[in-house]
């Protein structure tokens, strides 16, 4: 087995694992007025055209419900920071885009040679997309990871809010 299916596999279960138990975090840190359940961090993925919509919608409510300057998900719409959301999801769905375009279900024969080259030039944008998608991933995982943490010393008593976090959850300096 290649390096790159393991990793094409692995990642989106590690994800799906930790959006899941990120989003049953949500109550603990204070939110009670959820418009989802943990479930739909599984099944947003799972419905067809549903899976094109929905994870963003989890994914912000994950976002809002974990950062530390809202008392609430609901509250939180709009709040700082929560492009990274859109930034993660316009990244993820281009990227499957270009690779839609290049393998189609059933296959395609790309036999004129203006087609391959256009082919080609999808596949790298494509390509560089997934990684710039895989960067992005990474840092919201990292802020929302971080929110929760300061959220949870919040709801806990330990203290204000303080300098720690700005709107993306990263140390201001």
């Amino acid at each position: 087995m290649h390096f790159h299916t393991v990793v094409s596999v692995a990642s989106p279960i590690f994800f799906i694992v930790w959006w899941h138990l990120a989003f049953q975090n949500l109550p603990a840190l204070g939110n009670s007025d959820l418009r989802f359940s943990p479930t739909w961090t599984i099944a947003a993925w799972l419905i067809p055209v549903a899976n094109v919509i929905v994870p963003y919608y989890v994914m912000v409510e994950v976002w809002q419900g974990s950062h530390p300057g809202n008392l609430t998900a609901r509250e939180g719409r709009g709040a700082a920071g929560a492009s990274i959301v859109g930034l993660w999801w316009g990244l993820f769905l281009i990227s499957h885009f270009c690779a839609l375009v290049v393998w189609p279900p059933g296959g395609l024969q790309w036999e004129d040679a203006g087609l391959t080259a256009f082919a080609n030039w999808v596949e790298i944008v494509g390509a560089v997309l997934i990684v710039l998608s895989g960067l992005v991933t990474i840092r919201l995982v990292n802020a929302i990871d971080r929110n929760q943490h300061r959220r949870a010393q919040l709801v806990a008593g330990q203290g204000p809010l303080g300098p720690c976090c700005d709107g993306e959850g990263s140390a201001r300096g």
